[in-house]
């Protein structure tokens, strides 16, 4: 009894405690010590200091993950030891943030300085997520006030290697916790005007020195929460996320690399209203969530590098409408901790297409259960058990105006995890987890704009994890290893011309995925710094598909120095090398990738502080990953930030 009142408390203090992270956002596999057991969590005091604003930059830094720029659409994307976007789930505050037609998100649309947290888990993650997790999961968290009255405004502008404002970034918060209640108001606004190559590109036709044509964007991001907190035990959040935005895609710098895109986006937005209720009772606990997401985006394809002449615009109408409840139990059982989740969601998405009128419209239901135990033999050892699973049933399946078959589909997910500490302040885990991607919307039913077959009978991937790792954490220092390997069943591939020239998605074979990680953290009074190290090597012999856009090789190291209390100076380096990527006619190597970035902070008082810095610092010309669509050149940056 003594030890269910205490974790009783523990559960109830979680809901209260003075921190800005917004803890009913996230998800974890916790011990009684509250210990997170999945996920690699990243606080923003970890990521502050980064040059970078762009959420995908800052994950990228991380062992295992890699940031994707897919310059074909001028966004970026995120691989999890090898394994792409689709394969991901990907969250704010707990809410799928992915778009379900194709399982993909833009993580340049969010912004580090709007998250108090990124929890980051590589295959063995919590079932409570629901589907879709096969590689892992990225759960970004947004903020929550801590005092009575609260608040934040930043300016932050950059400027390119000719000293000519590139972007802006205006951010505002205001929040206030009460004894009953408590609000939080978030607002940014990003305006790109433009990015320069590097001094070293070689001007083409079709983009000359300096300014990257094309390279514009913007977004505006809305935070809204309000709460009821009756008692010490309760908590009703009322929340809203918006994201509304425009970006304009650059040229192919050489039309011999890939197929050159007229595309523009004057409208690429997203809306999620949530609800999300936790009541912990003694022994218990119970949480639910409701949302409802919508994404409207609008694409224009133009003939010509002119874009002067349409040749179809499509408006995109899709949105999601979910569903969860998650039970927790402290008593049942002896030192165990109980979960157990229902959810259910609808995904909704059509494409209108104003020139050649031919439309499409999907509806799909997904519904998922799971069961989840974390027991608690002695204070060395932890044992995690699960099991979920997942069934989705297309409703409706129309391309290009035309009806298509649908099937359901199912996967059980399994996982079970050994964490025992073999010494004092030393954890060794094994991890074993079979995970499950069911097919989108895109990779069934899609005939990509006549040069592809639909193919609604493909299967659910599956993929079995196996990691073994451990984790020092002594005077200081944090050091962790980990080795992983995972094959993939089933794997889903485009097969080209099989029909004529038209590819179809098909169940291809089977693929593996295996490599090492290991990461150093070390702070001290005056100084934070880390290196991280990644290695994977990626086989798919059976499915005859060349590995693309991922580096057998990832470096990443930083320092955070104060000298005096009142500054701080910050640089960072990263290093890729052996990366493949595809032309329209072969496979080529892309050049490693170096680049570093420095930058100064001063704290002039406790609430205002000004900050300096460089990206690119030695202007490196570099593709990441999409070939004839170079990133940006050096650039300058100064913010000022005031906290009341």
């Amino acid at each position: 009894m003594k030890k269910v009142v205490l974790v009783s408390l523990i559960a109830a203090a979680h809901i209260v405690v003075a921190d800005s992270v917004f803890t009913l956002g996230e998800i974890s596999i916790q011990d009684n010590q509250q210990k997170v057991l999945d996920v690699t969590k990243l606080s923003s005091d970890s990521f502050k200091e980064v040059t970078n604003n762009d959420t995908g930059a800052i994950l990228d830094t991380l062992p295992g993950v890699v940031l994707e720029r897919k310059g074909g659409r001028n966004e970026s994307s995120i691989l999890l030891r090898g394994m792409d976007a689709r394969r991901i789930g990907v969250f704010l505050d707990g809410i799928p943030l992915y778009i379900p037609y194709d399982g993909n998100f833009d993580y340049s649309r969010i912004l580090s300085n709007q998250l108090s947290s990124i929890q980051v888990a590589k295959g063995f993650s919590s079932v409570m997520y629901g589907a879709n997790t096969m590689a892992g999961v990225i759960n970004m968290v947004t903020k929550k006030p801590t005092k009575e009255f609260e608040g934040s405004i930043s300016s932050e502008v950059t400027a390119d290697n000719n000293f000519e404002r590139s972007s802006t970034t205006n951010t505002i918060s205001l929040g206030s916790k009460q004894e009953k209640y408590y609000f939080y108001i978030d607002g940014t606004y990003y305006d790109r005007d433009h990015w320069n190559v590097s001094d070293d590109f070689t001007p083409t036709s079709l983009q000359g020195s300096n300014q990257r044509l094309r390279s514009s964007s913007d977004s505006k991001t809305l935070n809204l929460k309000f709460a009821l907190t009756p008692d010490d035990s309760s908590e009703y959040v009322f929340g809203y996320n918006y994201i509304n935005s425009t970006k304009e895609q650059p040229l192919l710098t050489d039309n011999t690399l890939g197929t050159a895109k007229y595309w523009n986006w004057p409208a690429w937005d997203e809306k999620t209203l949530y609800f999300i209720a936790n009541k912990t009772f003694s022994g218990s606990a119970l949480k639910y969530k409701l949302y409802r997401s919508q994404y409207d985006n609008t694409l224009d394809i133009y003939t010509n590098k002119a874009f002067t002449t349409l040749s179809d615009t499509e408006i995109t109408d899709a949105y999601s409408l979910g569903t969860s409840l998650e039970y927790t139990n402290f008593e049942w059982l002896k030192n165990n901790i109980i979960k157990a989740s229902i959810g259910a969601k609808k995904d909704h998405h059509t494409i209108e297409r104003t020139i050649t009128n031919e439309d499409d419209f999907y509806v799909d239901y997904v519904y998922s259960l799971g069961l989840e135990d974390t027991y608690q033999p002695t204070d060395k050892l932890k044992i995690i058990t699960s099991l979920g699973y997942d069934y989705s049933n297309a409703k409706d399946a129309i391309t290009a105006n035309t009806s298509l078959d649908t099937q359901a589909h199912q996967a059980f997910n399994p996982q079970i995890g050994f964490f025992y500490d073999f010494f004092e302040n030393q954890t060794t885990r094994l991890l074993l987890s079979q995970k499950s991607h069911l097919p989108s919307m895109k990779e069934r039913f899609s005939y990509k704009r006549s040069k592809a077959i639909p193919n609604p009978d493909l299967d659910p991937e599956v993929a079995d994890h196996i990691e073994l790792g451990h984790t020092i954490t002594r005077d200081g220092f944090v050091f962790d290893n980990a080795i992983f390997y995972t094959k993939v069943k089933d794997a889903i591939n485009i097969v080209e011309n099989v029909s004529g020239t038209k590819s179809q998605e098909q169940n291809t074979g089977t693929e593996y995925y295996y490599g090492f990680e290991s990461s150093i953290k070390y702070i001290a009074d005056k100084f934070v710094t880390g290196l991280n190290y990644s290695y994977i090597d990626i086989d798919k012999a059976t499915t005859k598909e060349v590995v693309l856009d991922v580096p057998k090789q990832q470096v990443d190291a930083y320092i955070n120095y104060s000298p005096i209390k009142v500054i701080t100076l910050g640089a960072s380096i990263s290093y890729k090398e052996d990366i493949t990527a595809d032309t329209k006619t072969a496979y080529q190597t892309i050049s490693d990738i170096f680049t570093a970035n420095i930058s100064a902070k001063y704290q002039y008082t406790k609430a205002l502080s000004f900050k300096v810095g460089v990206s690119n610092l030695f202007d490196k010309n570099y593709t990441q990953y999409d070939l004839g669509y170079p990133e940006a050149g050096r650039e300058y940056y100064a913010k000022v930030q005031y906290d009341f």
